[in-house]
């Protein structure tokens, strides 16, 4: 069962701009969904931090409304911005002894 509270965004406007298309993928804390920003009509990943079923319901509300990134959707930017992401959390996943896949 999952621990997270669904978002069901999909086929909804984002941040009054970003037309979610259909998930990509998922894990940990988010989930990325491929989006169209529909003033420059261009592609690109939004990723939502998600938060646990069991989290106050402030915090699932701010998770689920402000914590949303748009990420170009070339392959190279896309892979920059997730190296950016290992790197910045690197220490913290080392420090909790957490094992990255």
């Amino acid at each position: 069962m999952d621990r997270f509270v669904p978002l069901g965004i999909v086929g909804t406007t984002v941040a009054d701009k970003y037309r979610i298309e259909g998930m990509v993928g998922e894990g940990g804390f988010a989930v990325v969904y491929r989006a169209k920003h529909t003033v420059w009509n261009r592609l690109v990943a939004i990723k939502c931090f998600r938060a646990p079923k069991d989290a106050p319901p402030d915090i699932r509300d701010k998770l689920a409304t402000q914590l949303m990134e748009p990420i170009p959707s070339t392959p190279a930017a896309f892979r920059a911005r997730i190296d950016t992401d290992l790197a910045r959390w690197a220490p913290v996943i080392r420090a909790a002894n957490i094992r990255v896949n």
